[in-house]
């Protein structure tokens, strides 16, 4: 295409008959490929694979996961490749790119537990456990298919490093078949607590770990279920304020819907969902009505359901041939959510079968049409498996990162730099209250002249990875301002007015309505 498109050019800077010398010809070569370089950021929808220029490592490997967070603080995210039974990758992240590192203070976060040659570790994330204000990490594992163990880390910030303290504050889960993992505030008491989503084993089911401040205790609760659990994720579905759950699964028991009232869960019927098989879910209000609306995937399909607020109805379904999961992100800034699904290589195919494309559906007016295929550049081997969500070089576009999965058909992870035709944008840095820093449980409003949006603000996870946490990118559009509101879990507001184009440190209670 880009030959098709530069002949073109050359023959209209060149007319018959008045042919250019080879030096005129090269030099006008590189003009026009300069020019078109230039442009790229003006194609409708599409993304280019930067994973090589930008430094992240291009090797075929089996990566379950992946999570986004400034943790320098130096306003860029860095990146945590959760590398399946193998060291995990630490970027940190700079204007150029990314720089792998492997220094004391990262030791831990990439490290392999002490005697072990290989670690069953599927899903991280970022949160926060005792109360200092500095992000934590809690690392879910498999236990040896079964019949060993795998115990569950948590690795705590310590100033200039991290301290493995899962064992003192009780998290280990030694035997359960590690899956997923959500920090929640199921409570409401101010502190951050843990879901931990388990695959089955008999007498090792899924753990709900309440946050006691200098540790954590296993809870009795609905939670508490065997389940073949594949994903775990939460929003507030019911606007009451606190976390409902829904834990996605595969087996014979299907999938659950938890619906959280005033700290206990009750499981709650929901149509397509209860009971039925799924693989991913995503929670996020793509047509910006104030209610939070679902994502799920399954191999032969995505599905996207509308919520009311008193239940979901299917808005729309797409198949799919081998899908694994998917984002609801806004990939134009026009203040609605698009949708990316993630699809690896046919799972009963042979070893020889290729990644299967990923797909992009742009949201308009709630309607999702199927973008170009060529705006969806990916990998040819391997086989397709997680997708996280930032805005890694602080454009004002978000990104996305696909991880590679299953151990028989390796292939490498993939940054997507997303090159767009957009709107206008801004962005929140959110610095919360010290035990819970990140803000989670937060509902943000934003209105411009273009209407009103609304943001939840949860633990971003979905199928092994997290998106960027922390930041809150924020879609607006034609308009060149907005009027924000965020409402914080205890009932506490700020309000305040942004500019496009403008990133606001937002610390609670700093700005008031």
């Amino acid at each position: 295409m880009i030959a098709v498109v530069l002949t073109a050019l050359l023959a209209a800077a060149f007319p018959v008959g008045h042919g250019p010398s080879a030096k005129e010809k090269a030099t006008k070569l590189q003009e026009v490929s300069a020019r078109l370089r230039r442009s790229e950021h003006r194609l409708p929808y599409g993304f280019a694979d930067v994973s090589k220029r930008t430094g992240v490592p291009t090797e075929n490997t089996p990566t379950w996961g992946s999570a986004w967070i400034d943790l320098a603080a130096d306003g860029y995210p860095d990146l945590l490749l959760n590398r399946h039974k193998r060291e995990a990758w630490w970027l940190q992240g700079d204007r150029d790119g990314f720089t792998t590192s492997k220094s004391t203070f990262d030791e831990l976060l990439l490290s392999l537990p002490k005697g072990r040659s290989y670690y069953d570790r599927h899903s991280c994330a970022w949160g926060e456990s005792n109360g200092d204000g500095r992000p934590d990490l809690y690392c879910v594992a498999g236990a040896q298919k079964g019949i060993g163990e795998g115990p569950n880390r948590l690795l705590g910030s310590a100033g200039a490093g991290f301290r493995d303290i899962s064992r003192a504050a009780g998290v280990q889960d030694l035997f359960g078949r590690g899956r997923t993992v959500n920090w929640l505030d199921y409570d409401s008491d101010g502190d951050l607590d843990l879901y931990v989503g388990n695959e089955v084993r008999a007498g090792y089911p899924n753990v709900l770990f309440r946050n006691d401040g200098a540790s954590f205790t296993s809870v009795a609760s609905r939670l508490s279920m065997s389940i073949a659990t594949m994903d775990s994720a939460w929003g507030d579905f019911d606007l009451d304020g606190d976390p409902d759950l829904l834990v996605a699964g595969n087996g014979e028991r299907g999938s659950a819907f938890m619906r959280n009232d005033e700290g206990t869960f009750i499981e709650t019927y929901l149509e397509g969902v209860t009971g039925k098989q799924w693989d991913a879910a995503r929670w996020a209000d793509f047509d910006a009505d104030g209610a939070i609306d679902l994502v799920l995937v399954r191999e032969d399909l995505a599905a996207i359901w509308r919520n009311n607020g008193t239940n979901l109805y299917l808005h729309g379904s797409f198949p799919l041939e081998a899908g694994n999961s998917a984002a609801l992100f806004d990939i134009d800034n026009d203040g609605d959510l698009d949708l990316y699904v993630v699809q690896g290589a046919p799972r009963n195919g042979s070893l020889s079968d290729a990644n299967l494309p990923d797909l992009l559906f742009v949201n308009r007016g709630g309607s999702f049409a199927r973008a170009s295929s060529n705006a969806v550049p990916g990998p040819q081997v391997g086989s397709g498996e997680s997708v996280s969500v930032s805005d890694f070089d602080r454009d004002g576009r978000l990104d996305l990162l696909i991880t590679n999965g299953y151990l028989e058909k390796p292939g490498p992870t993939t940054l997507l730099r997303n090159i767009s035709r957009t709107g206008n944008w801004a962005a929140i840095q959110i610095h919360g209250d010290p035990k819970n820093p990140l803000g989670f449980g937060a509902v943000v409003r934003v209105r411009t002249s273009q209407g009103t949006a609304w943001q939840f603000v949860t633990d971003q996870m979905s199928f092994h990875s997290q998106s960027e946490v922390g930041y809150l990118h924020l879609g607006l559009g034609l308009a060149s301002a907005g009027r924000v509101r965020v409402k914080w879990p205890d009932g506490s507001k700020d309000c305040f007015s942004i500019e496009a184009a403008e990133t606001i440190e937002l610390h609670k209670g700093s700005w008031g309505c």
